[in-house]
């Protein structure tokens, strides 16, 4: 029998919910999120790996024990802002 595991994903810096944001289960289905960046997912019995990525986020990966006749409490993702790791140099050169 499946186990309803539910949770919400947010922006880490500002607590805003992110609508749209795939959850994986790591070897599994995929679903999304609501308007209200909530997530709903169906597992069966056993251990999981959730991941949560979003373009310019850095991804987030819990993992997730699965009991069978309890509900296992809500597992919310905290996206936060990826940091670019490039350098940029600029070269000019003065007219003088």
């Amino acid at each position: 029998r499946k186990v309803r595991v539910t949770g919400v994903v947010r922006d880490e810096a500002n607590a805003i919910s992110l609508p749209g944001i795939p959850v994986e289960v790591v070897g599994g289905e995929t679903v999304y999120t609501d308007v209200d960046g909530r997530y709903v997912v169906e597992l069966a019995p056993g251990s999981y790996e959730l991941k949560a990525t979003m373009d310019g986020y850095e991804p987030r990966a819990v993992k997730v024990e699965v009991v069978a006749g309890t509900r296992p409490a809500d597992v919310n993702f905290g996206l936060s802002m990826a940091r670019f790791a490039e350098t940029v140099t600029v070269v000019a050169e003065a007219v003088i």
